[in-house]
């Protein structure tokens, strides 16, 4: 890509960004026209930017994505999560991703069968929508605010939410 497409490509790039900015149709059409007429630039094309490019979406020249991770300086290749790619096989898609740690939850958000009402701590709070909350008090009893006592195989096949587990948080 020479300097000239790789300009007007940006200008195109601009234009589309902030179409409210441009009104007159034929500052669109060109724009357009610009956008199908050039090829985007490969990673042979720009320079290495952690910040833009860590984790960054890409295709690859025989149509696959991939999320760029580094550069590889000593072999000119871009690292991704599926292998090595040569810089000019690589094109940036504007996607972003980003590596976070998937935990489980604590506990589930309610409780529908007897094994679920078995097994929640003694202290948890749940209720139904339009029904008073119950409280955990020792296996296998709950109690409402009038002190009546719920067992687990009663309440088993109505789904509550829990509002608190067990005495903690």
């Amino acid at each position: 890509m020479n300097d000239t497409e790789r300009l007007a490509r940006e200008w195109a790039e601009m234009i589309k960004a902030a179409p409210e900015d441009y009104g007159l149709a034929s500052v669109h059409a060109a724009a357009e026209y610009i956008l199908a007429t050039t090829t985007p630039p490969t990673m042979a094309d720009v320079e290495w930017d952690t910040k833009e490019h860590h984790l960054a979406g890409a295709t690859l020249s025989g149509g696959s994505e991939v999320v760029m991770m580094w550069y590889d300086e000593d072999t000119n290749l871009i690292v991704t999560e599926k292998g090595f790619a040569p810089c000019e096989d690589i094109t940036p898609n504007g996607k972003r991703y980003e590596l976070r740690e998937i935990t489980e939850p604590e506990h589930p958000e309610t409780l529908t069968t007897m094994e679920d009402y078995k097994n929640a701590p003694v202290g948890t709070i749940m209720a139904n929508r339009g029904f008073f909350p119950l409280v955990k008090k020792e296996p296998n009893c709950w109690l409402d605010p009038f002190c009546t006592i719920h067992r687990d195989r009663g309440m088993a096949g109505a789904s509550r939410k829990i509002l608190r587990w067990g005495w903690g948080a």
